[in-house]
This record gives C-alpha cells, sequence and structure tokens, in this order.
C-alpha cells in the first residue's frame, strides 16, 4: 500500500461495488443506445479525466468497456440461408458471443437488402474463393446497396462433400450446388461423376434440401449440412485444392473505428466522359504510399455499355493520415467519384495459414 494510504479494504471493497456498478450501468447504455461513435465516446472520456490515470490508459479501459457492451446488445445477423450453408456458419461463429438473432435468407442481396432496409443489422455473405476467385453477386449487392458497409472479414477453410439420399455413387443422375461449389469440385466431378448432370442452385444447403426430395440426387455441401439434414455422405473432401478456402465479409450500417490493422475497400465510379480519372486514383495511392491489395471491376447497371465500377481493396484504414489524405486529393478530381464502401480490421487469420 502507498506511503499515507490511510484506506482499509473495507474502503477497497466499497469502491470496487460502485465500480462494478457503474461499468455494467454503462455498458448496458451502450447496449441499449444506438451504436455510437467509439472515438467520440472515448474523446468525451479524455475531456472529463482530472487524473492520476493518462488520456491514453483511460482510453484503453474504455474501448475494453464499450467492446464488452456489443456483447449484450440485442442483433439480427441475416445471411445466405438456408440453415446449414457455410455462410450459416460463419455467422453464428462470427456472433457467437453477442445476443444475436439470424435470418436466413434466399439470396445474397436480400442479405444486402436487409442490412440496408434495417431488418438485420448485420449481414454474412461471401465474398471472394481462393479456388474460384470473386463473388459477382456480392459485388452487385454492394453496388445497390450504396449504404451498407463492410465491417468485417473472416476466412472459412471450405471442405466439400458429396450428400444424398442414395447410398452408391452409381445411383446418382443428378448434382445440385452453389456455383461457385461447382466450380471448386470440377475436376472431381469429371472424374468420379463424368456424364452426370450439374445444376447450379442458390446455396450449397438449398442443394441438400433438393437432395432430401428426389431420388437419385446428390448435394455438394459441408459435413454440418448433411447431418442437419440427414444425408448419407458419400465421400468428403472432394475439392480440387485442399487450401480451398473462402473469404466472407460482415455487412452493416456502422462504420468502424481504427485499429492500427485495418483494409478499406473502396468503389471508384466515373462521372461524365472523363474516365480516365480513374487512373489518377490509382496515382493518388501509389503517391501516398497506400498498397493496393485487390480490385474487382463490376458493371455498374447504367444501361450505358462498358461503364463499370472499380472496387479497390487498400491496406489501412480511412482514419489513417495517408488515406485520409489521398481520399481528400481524390476529391479534388474531376471526373471520378470515390465511396468508401468500409474499413475494418484485417482478420487475424492469414491466407497462408489456411
Amino acid at each position: 500500500m502507498p506511503q499515507g494510504d490511510d484506506t482499509t479494504d473495507t474502503d477497497h471493497d466499497d469502491v470496487d461495488a460502485q465500480l462494478v456498478r457503474l461499468i455494467n450501468k454503462r455498458a448496458h447504455m451502450a447496449a441499449a443506445a444506438a451504436p455510437a461513435s467509439a472515438p467520440a465516446a472515448c474523446h468525451r472520456a479524455k475531456r472529463l479525466n482530472r487524473g492520476p490515470l493518462r488520456d491514453d490508459d483511460l482510453e484503453r479501459i474504455y474501448r475494453q468497456i464499450l467492446a464488452a457492451a456489443e456483447t449484450i446488445r440485442p442483433c439480427t445477423v441475416a445471411f445466405l440461408g438456408p440453415n446449414g450453408s457455410y455462410t450459416s456458419q460463419v455467422a453464428r461463429n462470427c456472433f457467437a458471443n453477442c445476443a444475436a438473432s439470424f435470418l436466413d435468407l434466399p439470396e445474397i442481396a436480400d442479405v444486402a437488402r436487409a442490412v440496408n432496409a434495417g431488418t438485420a443489422s448485420h449481414g454474412v455473405i461471401p465474398i471472394e474463393n481462393s479456388t474460384k476467385g470473386s463473388v459477382e453477386l456480392s459485388y452487385d449487392a454492394l453496388l445497390a446497396n450504396p449504404d451498407i458497409k463492410i465491417s468485417g472479414e473472416h476466412f472459412l477453410r471450405i471442405q466439400h462433400c458429396l450428400v444424398s439420399k442414395c447410398s452408391d455413387l452409381a445411383d446418382i443422375k443428378k448434382v445440385y450446388s452453389h456455383s461457385q461449389s461447382l466450380g471448386q469440385t470440377t475436376r472431381w466431378c469429371e472424374k468420379n461423376l463424368h456424364g452426370v448432370e450439374c445444376v447450379a442452385v442458390s446455396s450449397n444447403s438449398a442443394a441438400a434440401i433438393l437432395a432430401t426430395k428426389e431420388a437419385g440426387v446428390a448435394a455438394i455441401c459441408s459435413e454440418e449440412c448433411a447431418e442437419i439434414y440427414g444425408l448419407n455422405i458419400l465421400r468428403r473432401n472432394i475439392e480440387d485444392k485442399k487450401n480451398n478456402t473462402t473469404r466472407f465479409v460482415i455487412l452493416s450500417n456502422i462504420a468502424e473505428t481504427r485499429t492500427g490493422k485495418d483494409k478499406t475497400i473502396l468503389l471508384l465510379t466515373s462521372v461524365g466522359e472523363q474516365g480516365s480519372s480513374v487512373s489518377g486514383i490509382f496515382a493518388l495511392l501509389g503517391t501516398y504510399a497506400i498498397e493496393i491489395i485487390k480490385v474487382d471491376t463490376r458493371p455498374m447497371g447504367s444501361g450505358k455499355s462498358w461503364d463499370y465500377g472499380f472496387f479497390v481493396e487498400i491496406r489501412g484504414h480511412v482514419e489513417d493520415d495517408n488515406v485520409s489524405n489521398a481520399l481528400a486529393a481524390a476529391a479534388r478530381l474531376s471526373g471520378t467519384k470515390v465511396r468508401v464502401v468500409g474499413s475494418f480490421p484485417e482478420s487475424s487469420i492469414k491466407k497462408d495459414s489456411l
């Protein structure tokens, strides 16, 4: 005990009791309100600080309280369903520590619309796969819903099973699965199910449901999905590439704060006839030493031929000085519009480790 401190254990107990009560009260207030800006809340706490704790130490404590409050905040998470899809696995994993209810929807576009309309507070959709590349429907959904944000990412190793009510491969006349999954198992299917019709459907779990209803039909889905729908697993691990991994993104209406290890996705679109200004944005990113991770293009759906949007994924957060300065400079360029689709924490799971 420091010299001159005449407090007793009873005093400590009294203060701890008050502190715990007030921390829980503040957490309940944060959970009951609309999600607030963490920087603004921390700024307010530092303004009220009279020491002896340093502002930085107080901010770390306060951020922990606000983060803990998210675990008791009621939320609705939409995902590409039905239940048993890979997306449902990611949704339940990412929101396992939250007071979440789940909403399964039949199409990726439906998930984005639910978040945009406020029917769901969050959504989970696949955005790219290590074998088959970008999920175009997800980028189209981001184009069609300009108010939603990407607020997180999650990687999942995808291990496909061939499942059916049948017990033998020779009985299979048709295979259902999501188009990405069919693409991820092309060589296996050609070798082991040569001549069998492969039909794309909205999700792997939708395929599993069809396999329960039709004779001579199989689905490509996860082992968990087979268990949910009571199907026989005829073959496991049928993906062509054994490191087959899908990246999913979390959608919300809230911008995430800077963590120091973030990514940002920008959407660049041409305005008027000066499409060359898009190249000026790429030049600016280089000028401000911003690493470009990935670029995707999608038709804008404007009715104008060859009108494309550029989704540019970069290293950093919009609150980082170099990124904010680059965006400010980009705003001064004519002919191009820049939309921040989201800044979010980089997943702690590295692609190389999957």
